[in-house]
This record gives structure tokens, C-alpha cells and sequence, in this order.
């Protein structure tokens, strides 16, 4: 039978390198049904064939689970053929620093308010999703935020996404752009206040304890049932005595004002919680809204019961007391509970609002007049301002006067200030320590490093892990379930006594519906990822997506790069053999060819031959360099290689020249680092050691691996002799060299197949085959180069240390969201049966509706405090283990 296949494009924003494009293409080979898929970084899409059963969500979500955002191009038809790639642009030179990636379609950034679980997630997903031309929409509830991508030539306005989500029950409002420019966000503890006003649970607690105290004289005066039933009845034996007069009130007197109490909790406080459950039933959905109203409106029902005819709930044996105490109770504990979450949530994104708050709002900006300050948002590039020992520095630039100590903790996680002066580059956000700089701005606002960072990170927090999404999935189909359970669980109890078990029915369904906290499970994941990455940013550890950290958790084997990675990428000269002549002629030679290179060798012998240039210099022409090979030009009339040696020896056989050059070729194999060699018409001429020296932090960063259990292997394209020192110095368990990136690619395949986990930490220069085949990917580097590209994890610094630091942090992220969600999930499948009664055989009672919304408001307060000890994460501090 023929299964018709399907064609599907993808635009795709924010892939730069062969790295992002392998990410997407796994992403995408990972669902069922899909056929085959490619990606191009240049053409930002993604080409996919899958069966029909397969939704463009799917493919959608998949992209965006790997980081990247996505939106639907265009379909072809069954079995039709795959549109052909955009062609690639020529190769130019490098931007000064990152550069938003352009988007065919629009992204629109909102604050939501309002939601309190993750079927209030689902919800405003929903409604966003639904309005025309909208692609794709993703929000967290512990970001209070949604990123909604529309469709290339549909216009899809903020007005219409705002009254989607009001439409919805939540509130939204728009969020110009990444850095505002007063360089803050409001904190989540006001808007938390906001929601949750603290006169709202006043109101409530002072109620519940006025009913608490106002119902006494109505409880009977025996001393039996549970726990809090004693209690209440010792309190009511020793206010008898102290306030008498509350005794002396007529009982139906005193049940109405009790009632009128009540009533003014449902009609105020409580009034959110009715609104909010009808606009999801109007939606015919349900949230953490629909289980707090049902209690809430159940306890005020059976309260009028109660008052109007007491006589029905003492035949039961069940005291009325326990309605008058549940009304005010239950919003007051739910109340208290969202504000202590919101305050703890706050904790949560301290490391996110803390980049934020690194762009300054004003520079000092020099101008023909003089200096003048200005706002950030008014500097353009090419101005130059003027930074005051103690001030930020308020964009990318580079410094042309001045020198100073600048303090890179927040950008790098470097603890010491760095010396910076004139020609160096400098960060925007970075703080200058003494003295004064001028610096030519470079990259302002949303194109900076910082924004960068920031952007990259608050995607990492709205990622969601394979973990997530099976929670959300379950959190959608709790609500229902729970009203099911209570259901059940009061039928159970009339089944048991049809005549006399109505009450107690009453009592367990209420309790059953308060007591189950949706919530915690909706906080359990994305709490933890939000802190981590956080926590990872402030060390100058830049993590992607929370699907890498969930990755880098499980990870066993990690395979480096040598050359820029174990090394500082910076070699030097050792020594040079000339066999062609006129040594001084020929190495002018080599000199006019290498200024064309841009190959790091190539650059450190051109900077080593700068010192003996002369007036006379000559020109190359025809100048053609080869990847992974060489340079070759024309100069004085003579063709001129200069690379390695198999591909100089195409040219040039080293076997046809003279016994000196032989021999001297064969000393030159036999050192360590790396060689160049320099043919000229066909011979072989010239060769230079060049040698590298390792990173302070490799011997250390590998040795903490090697403790954690993890594999270290080198991977190199470098000749034996040079890989091999670097590999016993360092003590990896590995080494393989002279490696194409296709061969480090299969090598890294090869280890997957084994069953390992691999990361792949690289430079980028030329190991992204390698790095788009592993399954966690690590680039190292500057700050404002790290956070143009698109790795699993960025080091914002050079430092390897920041390696086992990433799988320690991973980790430690993977235990505790693991805690959250069994507490989360744990605490309903016990609270739900207890709150049912199913203890009531031994001891004689029902937990009361009050101590069921008691527990439920600590619940998800405990899985965010959890999350929280993320926080205390400094590195090098976590179990290897």
C-alpha cells in the first residue's frame, strides 16, 4: 500500500552554522513518521518529508524544543519533489558582533498575568494560537511571558493578540524589546502584589478567624473526632470562661452574621477565582481557577444549609462549624500561597533581571560641542563616548583612548577585571574599574552581546524539556480527572450509608477538589531550568535551550578540539628551514601570500614575518586559498603554495627533491606542533614549526571530568606528533589525529552508537560538523563572538573549568526537578486519598476543607523553594557523582 508522503518547508531564524543546522535536522529525524529532513543555516528553512499524519505543529514544536524559532513556509504535494535549497551567499568577513538573525516572519513578545498553572499555559497558548496568521506561541508561567511568532506577509497586530488572551480570562501587555531602555523589567514580587492584593488575603484570614471564633458556641461539646476537632473544642471550653458574652448570643443570630461574613468573602476576595473558572468554562476548559471555585462555591452552599436549617448536618453527626470555617479559609490559603509563590518565583529570574539590568540608561557622548549625556537609545554606531572609572560601559565597541581595568563578572563569569586599552574590544555592560576610557560604538541595543545573552537565555527559560512537556500533558488532564476523583470519592461514601453518609460526602468532595494542587506540577520543571540558567549566566555560562541542559545531565563522553580549544588558539613561531635560496626573497614571498590567509597558522607566521618586512615589498596576485589545505598565489611570476604538506606535495614531490631538503623534511615530521610548508614552482622550499601552548584550565577541567565518570577524548586534525603530548600531558583517554571533519564526525557517530551521550567542545572555526553530530554542544570563546553563534552551551570565557561545571550544574538541575515532580505528583496521590477519608476507619474523622487548602498552597511553595537552591550554584561545588 502506498503511504503518501508529504512535503513541508519550515522558515526557521536563528541558525548561523552547520552546528544549528544539524540540531535541527535531529529535532526533526526524531518523530515518527518523518521520512528525511535538511536544514540550511543561509536559507533559514528547513525542508521536511514525513507522512500525513504528521501536523506542521509537530514539525514546529520540534524546532522550537531545539532552541530555534519556527514558522510554516510552504507545503508540496504527495510525493513531490523537495524545493531546492536557497543557494549560499559568498563567505565574507565575520560581523563586529552579533547580529539579530533576520526573521521572514514577526515576533511578538507579551506579559501575561493571571495564570497560575499549566492549564492556564495551555489556555493562553490556545488563544493565542488561534488568531489568523499566528504560526506558533510559547509561555511559561514562571516567565509571566509568551513569544508569538506570525507568518511572513500576514499582519498580526499586538491589539489582536491582547484580546485573544483577555478573551481567555488572563491579562496581557506588550513588551517593546529585549533592552528597554531604562534597562529594567517589573519585578515579579509587585506584579505579584498586583494580582494578589495583600488586603484580599487580610480580608479573608481575618474572616476565617472571626467564623473560627464566632462558630464555637455552635460546636457540640464533645471531646472527640481529629485533631483540630479537640482543639477547637478545648478553645471553645476556654473562651466560654474568658469572653462569656459570645456564649449568650442566640445561635440563629449568630449563624446569620457567620453567614454574612461568608458572603462577603465570595462576593470580594473570592470573586477572581468565579471569573476566572466561567471564562474557561465558557471556553469549555478547566484550570486550578475551576477546582478553587467549586470548593469555595460548594462551602458557601452548604454554609446557607447550615445557617437556614442547622438541624441537617447535626443529624449527620458533621458540626456546621466546618462550612463557616472553609469559605473564608480556602481563598485565604490559596491567596497566601499565589503571593508566597510569586515572591518565590521572583527568586527564580534574579539572574535573568540581573543581565537586564547591566545596560546603563545614559552614556557620555563626544561630539563636536563637547560631551553631552545622552540616552543609550539615542548613541549610533560609530559615535564615541566617554566611561568614568566606576560606570558601565554602555554598548560593543572598541577602545581608542585610555586604559582601564573592566570588571567582566556579569558578561564572562571572570571574577578578576581585565586590562583593557586602545584597539581592544569591550562589552557593553562590562564596568570599568579605574581610570577612563573612549570607546567607538560598534553594536547598540538588540544587536549587542548582552542582548545577545539575554535573548538566548530568556529562550533557554521558555524551552521545554522532554520532562515538561509530559508534565503539562498530565497538568492538562488533572483538573477534569480531580473533579472525577471527588466525585467518585462522594459516591463512595453514600454507597456506604445511603441515609446518613450524605454529609460526610459533602465534606470529601470539597476537600478532595481544594486539596489537589495542579500548580506544583506546572512549577516543577520549568522553576529549576529558569534558576539554572540563571544561575549559569552570572558564571559566563551560556545556556541554550533547557532540552541541553536536560541532555548534559546524562552525558558520558566529551570530545575536545585541540588547536583553539585545549590550546589558547594563539601559535607562535618555533623554527624555520629555508632550502630555496634567497631565504630573505623567498620569506617576503611567503609574506605577501599569507596577508590574503585568514587561517590561524597562516596569520601567526604572517605576524612573525612582519618584523623583517622591508620597503621593497612584493604583491601577490591570483591568490586562491583551499579549506583545510593551504594558500596558493602568484608572486614575481611565480606560483607559491603554502599549507600542508600532502596537498604541497601535489605540486611539489618531496621525494624528487635534493638529499638536504629530504632530510630536512624528515627532521621537521619529527617535532612537535604544528608545520607549514612553503613551495615555490614546483618545489619544495621553506617549512615553519609552529607551536601552541595549552589553556591554564585544561590539565584541571579534564581531571574533574575523568572524577565525574566521564570519557575525555581529543580529536584532532593535526599530525601525531603534535596531537600526541598535547594527549599525555593532559591525560585523556583517547586521542585521534589527523582527522577530516567528516572523520570527527563518525567518530563522534560511532561513540552514539556505543551508547555514549556525547558533548563535543570546540572553537567553532572548523569542527561544526563535528559539534551538529554530538548531542550536546559546547563553543568556546569571547563574549560577544559566543553569543552570535548557536552552540548547546556557550563559555563566555576561556576557561574549560566552565565544562564539568556545565554537566556538574546539569546534573544537580536533573535531581532537583526530578524531586519536584515526584513531590509534585507524590503530594497529590496521597493528599487526594486522605482528604477522600480513606483513613477514617482508624481514626473516626475527615481532614476538614480548611487543613485541604492549607496543604494545597504549601504545595507548590515547596516546589519552588526547591528549585531555588539552584541558586547557591557557584561551580565546582556539586557532586561528581
Amino acid at each position: 500500500m502506498h503511504t503518501a508522503t508529504t512535503h513541508t518547508t519550515l522558515r526557521v531564524t536563528g541558525m548561523s552554522c552547520g552546528h544549528c543546522e544539524g540540531r535541527v535536522v535531529k529535532a526533526l529525524q526524531a518523530i515518527p513518521g518523518v521520512a528525511s529532513a535538511t536544514a540550511s543555516a543561509s536559507g533559514a528553512s528547513a525542508r521536511v518529508a514525513h507522512a500525513g499524519e504528521v501536523s506542521v505543529q509537530t514539525l514546529v514544536d520540534a524546532v522550537q524544543g531545539a532552541g530555534y524559532a519556527a514558522e510554516f513556509g510552504a507545503a508540496g504535494g504527495e510525493d513531490g519533489d523537495a524545493d531546492p535549497e536557497p543557494p549560499r551567499p559568498a563567505p565574507g568577513p565575520d560581523p563586529p558582533g552579533p547580529v539579530a538573525p533576520a526573521s521572514s516572519g514577526s515576533e511578538i513578545r507579551l506579559r501575561i498575568s493571571g495564570m497560575t498553572c499549566a492549564a492556564c499555559v495551555r489556555n493562553v497558548e490556545s488563544a493565542l494560537a488561534a488568531v489568523p496568521g499566528v504560526e506558533s506561541a510559547t509561555v511559561s508561567l514562571v516567565l509571566e511571558s509568551a513569544r508569538v511568532h506570525a507568518a511572513a506577509g500576514v499582519e498580526v497586530t499586538e491589539a489582536q493578540l491582547l484580546a485573544a488572551v483577555a478573551g481567555a480570562g488572563y491579562t496581557a501587555s506588550p513588551v517593546a524589546a529585549q533592552l528597554r531602555p531604562d534597562g529594567d523589567l517589573p519585578p515579579l514580587e509587585q506584579r505579584a502584589l498586583e494580582a494578589t492584593s495583600l488586603g484580599a488575603i487580610a480580608w479573608c484570614l481575618a474572616v476565617g478567624a472571626a467564623t473560627m471564633v464566632g462558630s464555637l458556641p455552635l460546636m457540640p461539646h464533645a471531646h472527640h473526632g481529629d485533631l483540630l476537632d479537640r482543639a477547637m473544642a478545648s478553645a471553645a471550653d476556654g473562651l466560654a470562661g474568658a469572653v462569656p458574652r459570645l456564649w449568650q448570643i442566640d445561635a440563629f443570630v449568630l449563624r446569620w452574621v457567620l453567614f454574612a461574613l461568608c458572603t462577603s468573602v465570595v462576593l470580594f476576595p473570592a470573586r477572581r477565582f468565579f471569573a476566572a473558572a466561567l471564562h474557561a468554562a465558557l471556553r469549555r476548559s478547566t484550570d486550578m481557577n475551576t477546582l478553587v471555585a467549586l470548593g469555595i462555591g460548594a462551602a458557601w452552599a452548604m454554609c446557607a444549609v447550615a445557617t437556614a436549617w442547622p438541624q441537617v448536618f447535626a443529624d449527620q453527626g458533621l458540626p456546621a462549624q466546618v462550612w463557616y470555617d472553609a469559605v473564608p479559609w480556602v481563598p485565604g490559603f490559596v491567596l497566601l500561597g499565589r503571593w508566597l509563590e510569586g515572591r518565590a518565583r521572583a527568586g527564580t529570574r534574579q539572574g535573568l533581571d540581573a543581565l537586564v539590568r547591566l545596560q546603563p540608561r545614559t552614556a557620555v557622548r563626544l561630539g563636536p560641542d563637547g560631551e553631552s549625556e545622552v540616552p543609550v537609545a539615542d548613541l549610533l554606531p560609530g559615535d564615541r563616548v566617554r566611561v568614568a572609572a566606576g560606570a558601565q560601559i554602555p554598548c560593543d565597541g572598541r577602545v581608542v583612548e585610555g586604559q582601564s581595568a573592566v570588571d567582566e563578572s556579569m558578561m564572562t563569569g571572570e571574577s578578576l577585571p581585565v586590562a583593557r586599552g586602545a584597539g581592544d574590544r569591550v562589552l557593553g555592560g562590562t564596568a570599568v574599574v579605574d581610570g577612563s576610557l573612549v570607546v567607538q560604538a560598534t553594536a547598540l541595543g538588540e544587536t549587542s552581546a548582552l542582548a545577545a545573552i539575554i535573548a538566548a537565555t530568556e529562550t533557554a527559560m521558555l524551552s521545554k524539556p522532554a520532562l515538561q512537556r509530559a508534565a503539562d500533558r498530565a497538568a492538562g488532564l488533572f483538573t477534569p480527572f480531580v473533579i472525577g476523583a471527588a466525585l467518585l470519592a462522594a459516591f463512595a461514601w453514600l454507597a456506604l450509608d445511603p441515609h446518613h453518609a450524605w454529609g460526610k460526602a459533602l465534606v470529601v468532595a470539597v476537600s478532595v477538589v481544594i486539596v489537589a494542587c495542579p500548580c506544583a506540577m506546572g512549577l516543577a520543571v520549568p522553576t529549576a531550568v529558569m534558576v539554572a540558567t540563571g544561575a549559569a549566566a552570572r558564571r559566563g555560562l551560556l545556556i541554550r535551550s533547557g532540552v541541553a541542559l536536560e541532555q548534559a545531565g546524562h552525558m558520558t563522553a566529551v570530545v575536545f578540539d585541540k588547536t583553539g580549544t585545549l590550546t589558547t588558539g594563539k601559535p607562535h613561531v618555533e623554527r624555520q628551514w629555508w632550502w630555496g635560496g634567497d631565504a630573505s626573497g623567498g620569506w617576503a614571498a611567503v609574506r605577501a601570500v599569507v596577508r590574503h590567509s585568514t587561517h590561524p597558522l597562516s596569520q601567526a607566521l604572517g605576524r612573525h614575518l612582519e618584523g623583517q618586512a622591508t620597503v621593497d615589498e612584493p604583491e601577490a596576485t591570483d591568490v586562491h586559498a583551499v579549506a583545510g589545505k593551504g594558500i596558493e598565489a602568484t608572486v614575481r611570476g611565480v606560483r607559491w603554495r603554502i599549507g600542508a604538506l600532502p596537498w604541497i606535495a601535489q605540486a611539489a614531490a618531496p621525494e624528487l627533491q635534493q638529499a638536504d631538503v629530504r632530510a630536512g623534511l624528515a627532521e621537521a615530521e619529527a617535532l612537535p606542533g604544528a608545520l607549514v610548508f612553503v613551495a615555490a614552482g614546483g618545489f619544495v622550499v621553506g617549512c615553519a614549526q609552529l607551536t601552541d601552548t595549552l589553556r591554564p584550565s585544561a590539565a584541571t577541567a579534564l581531571q574533574r571530568l575523568r572524577a565525574m565518570g566521564v570519557l575525555t577524548l581529543l580529536a584532532s586534525g593535526d599530525r601525531q606528533a603534535s596531537v600526541q603530548p598535547v594527549a599525555k600531558a593532559l591525560g585523556v583517554d583517547k586521542a585521534a589525529s589527523e582527522l577530516s571533519p567528516e572523520h570527527k564526525v563518525e567518530w563522534v557517530s560511532d561513540l552514539r552508537a556505543d551508547g555514549h551521550v556525547v558533548a563535543v567542545v570546540g572553537d567553532g572555526t572548523n569542527d561544526a560538523p563535528a559539534l551538529a553530530a554530538a548531542d550536546v554542544a559546547f563553543a568556546i570563546g569571547d563574549g560577544s563572538a559566543v553569543a552570535a553563534g548557536q552552540a548547546d552551551f556557550a563559555l563566555l570565557r576561556p576557561d574549560l573549568g566552565a565544562v564539568p561545571d556545565a554537566i556538574g550544574l546539569a546534573r544537580a538541575t536533573d535531581r532537583i526537578l526530578r524531586q519536584n515532580l515526584l513531590w509534585a505528583f507524590g503530594y497529590n496521590a496521597l493528599a487526594m486519598p486522605l482528604a477522600a477519608g480513606i483513613l477514617y476507619p482508624w481514626t473516626h474523622s475527615l481532614p476538614s476543607p480548611m487543613l485541604a487548602s492549607a496543604a494545597m498552597a504549601l504545595s507548590s511553595v515547596c516546589v519552588v523553594a526547591n528549585s531555588l537552591r539552584l541558586r547557591a550554584w557557584r561551580g565546582q561545588q556539586f557532586p561528581t557523582t
